[in-house]
Formats: structure tokens, sequence, C-alpha cells
């Protein structure tokens, strides 16, 4: 991915992934205020939103922007999950950060002596390995013909076309400096640590291509882009790749 400023997600793009991912949060929260810790927070936008909500969040990431949102019940923290410390949540959302974590058991493990007793852990993430040919080629198919149409940033597109699309995929997005960890694997620390688990999958590639979209009318086919990969996903033509996490913790004195 490009570090010039054409190739960074544009305001709206990341607005639109932090209302999916405050959206999500917030049904499983349901009903009353809570204390949440959101853990890799980015720009911080699904952290306001959690806020104008009526909760008071804790969000924590290794590095932060400079042109942070402002709210009295928000407090952003620039730390390494393992730094911080302070008084139990109710709730603690790892939002598209549990598959960088060096080890998903020892985060988790971490986490769970952050949460009250019965305290929810929210996963919003993505499996790396769920996609497959057809789901690659969907994918990569968006983002050529966007391009070519002068409406996506074409920086962003991983790969030749003439390459098998999911080889294609797993190149670009399976590094040996920053290994991404699988839907699976992150499924079976939770497993390991949590009651009351409940996984569920669904769309996600939007999000990727949603950051590349340019034009007047960007807002209009980002959400185009959604619709369309949840329809396929639902008629089974491409895989869900998303992943959603829900479980209660269980009281621990230390890490295990």
């Amino acid at each position: 991915m490009s570090s010039t400023d054409a190739a960074r997600p544009s305001n709206t793009a990341r607005e639109a992934i932090a209302r999916d991912q405050a959206a999500y949060v917030l049904a499983e929260l349901g009903a009353g205020s809570a204390r949440i810790l959101e853990v890799g927070c980015g720009h911080g936008r699904a952290a306001l939103l959690l806020a104008n909500a009526g909760h008071t969040v804790v969000a924590l990431d290794i590095a932060l922007p400079s042109d942070l949102p402002q709210h009295p019940s928000l407090t952003f923290v620039e730390a390494d999950l393992y730094a911080y410390s302070g008084s139990l949540f109710d709730a603690v959302a790892f939002t598209a950060s549990l598959h960088h974590m060096p080890s998903p058991k020892t985060a988790l493990n971490y986490a769970a002596t952050l949460l009250k007793p019965g305290g929810l852990l929210i996963i919003d993430d993505f499996d790396v390995r769920a996609v497959d040919r057809s789901t690659a080629r969907w994918y990569f198919e968006v983002q050529e013909l966007l391009a070519i149409a002068g409406i996506y940033d074409a920086s962003r597109i991983e790969g030749a076309s003439t390459d098998d699309p999911e080889t294609r995929w797993h190149r670009a997005h399976e590094h040996e400096d920053e290994r991404l960890h699988a839907g699976r694997e992150m499924c079976e620390a939770v497993e390991l640590q949590f009651d009351n688990v409940r996984v569920g999958r669904g769309p996600y590639l939007w999000r990727y291509l949603a950051t590349g979209v340019t034009g007047d009318n960007a807002d209009s086919l980002r959400e185009f882009i959604q619709y369309a990969e949840r329809a396929r996903v639902a008629e089974e033509s491409i895989r869900a790749v998303g992943l959603r996490i829900v479980a209660r913790a269980v009281h621990v004195d230390s890490i295990k």
C-alpha cells in the first residue's frame, strides 16, 4: 500500500467503516451505559460514536494521530495493550486489531484481566484465510473495474490481473514480517479464556474497497459495494470474510 496522501483512506471512508464497527458494538452492549476499552482505535471515529451513544470510552492504540476527536466521555491512550492498567471495564472491544497481535491468546488473556466478571469481549475482525478463489476474483475485479472507470485509486490494487486470484490475495495479505492471524486461531484463543462464545461471519471486503473509492459519488458507491458484497455472501457465490466474536469474561486474578 502506498504511503502517499492519495493512497490514504479518506475521512469519509474511515467514517463509513467506523459507523459499521460502532453499530456492531452498540448492538452487543444493549441498553444502559458501559465503560468500554477499545483496542486498536486508529483515528478514534468508532470510539467517538460509542461516546456519543452515552458510554465512557478509553480508546487505545500504539500510535495515535494528532487530529483526534474530542468528547468529555472519551479518553485516548497511546500505549501497547499490555502497558495499560486501570479500573475494570464492562466491555473490551478489539476493532480490526486482534489479527495484528503477536499472540491472540496472550492478548485475550490480558484483556480478560481488564474486564469485570461477566463483562463482554467484542471482536470485529476478518479472517484472512476465508478468502477462496471466487472471493478473491470478485474482490480484484471490483478494484480493477473501478480503477478503469477512474473512480478508484489504482495504487491500491495488489498484484497483477493475470495472477491466480487466490494466490494473489494471500501474497498481498500474508507477509513473513507481519503474520496475520486466521479466524480459526482467533476463535480458539477466545474459547480458551471466555464463556458463552458466539461467532458470526459477514461482509468485510467492502472496507478495503471503500478506502480506495474516489469521486463525487464516493459515498453512494461505498454503500453499493457493501450491499453487493452482502448479497453475494447471502447467495454463497463468495465467502464471508468478516469475523465477529462475542463472549463473556470469567473472573481472573492473573494472566494465564
